[in-house]
């Protein structure tokens, strides 16, 4: 007889096994049965993403500034000056306050 489950090994960060132990009685549940679940949500996300990538396989690739709205109007350089200026203004209004 074939057994239902496979046994592995898996080594947790400490506070992580402390909280898996502590929802597992919670919830009145295995630490196993926790693990199961959410490598089977991992493994079906996984498959989600990869479906749609397959269902849009077909469509042609766009470099970025061919998409709406983004291209050399509406992309603006930012001064280096100007962000250090913006930061010291933030800072000293936050030191007034």
């Amino acid at each position: 007889m074939a057994a239902l489950h496979k046994r592995a090994t898996v080594y947790f960060d400490p506070d992580l096994h402390r909280a898996l132990r502590l929802k597992a009685a919670e919830t009145d549940t295995s630490v196993s049965e926790l693990g199961n679940e959410a490598v089977k949500g991992t493994l079906a996300e996984d498959a989600d993403d990869l479906a749609a990538f397959e269902e849009r396989d077909h469509e042609p690739d766009l470099p970025f500034e061919d998409m709406p709205g983004v291209g050399a109007q509406t992309v603006r350089p930012i001064r280096l000056e100007s962000l250090i200026g913006e930061t010291q203004n933030a800072t000293k209004h936050h030191i007034r306050s």
